[in-house]
C-alpha cells in the first residue's frame, strides 16, 4: 500500500519536475553558448566599464546619450528600463562596442 503510494507520487513528479528543468536547462545553456562564442556580453561590457572609469552605468548611459542627442527625460527612463529588464537602448550598445577598455577580468590573470 505504501510502496503504491510512493511508487504513484514519483510517477506525478517526475514528468513534472523534468518540464520544468528542461526549459531552464535549455535557458541556462542558450545563455552559456552565446557568452562563449561571442565573448562579453553588453551588460558584462557596461558593467566591467563603469567599473574600469570608476562611474555609474548611469553615468555611461549619459555620455553615450549626448553623441545621439538624447533628452535626459529618455535617458532615465531608459535607465529604469534596463534596471527593471536588462535591456540596454540602443546608443548604449552603439558608445560600448565603439569605446575600447580594460576588462577587471583580464587584468586578474
Amino acid at each position: 500500500m505504501i510502496g503504491n503510494a510512493i511508487v504513484e507520487f514519483f510517477g506525478y513528479i517526475c514528468p513534472l519536475a523534468s518540464f520544468m528543468f528542461l526549459p531552464a536547462l535549455f535557458t541556462f545553456s542558450y545563455h552559456l553558448d552565446k557568452k562563449q562564442n561571442y565573448g562579453e556580453s553588453d551588460e558584462d561590457k557596461l558593467y566591467e566599464m563603469s567599473k574600469f572609469e570608476r562611474c555609474s552605468e548611469f553615468d555611461i548611459f549619459c555620455t553615450a546619450a549626448e553623441k545621439w542627442h538624447i533628452p535626459i527625460m529618455r535617458v532615465e527612463d531608459d535607465f529604469g528600463f534596463y534596471l527593471a529588464n536588462c535591456t540596454i537602448p540602443f546608443y548604449v550598445r552603439d558608445y560600448i562596442r565603439s569605446k575600447p577598455f580594460y576588462s577587471t577580468k583580464q587584468n586578474k590573470k
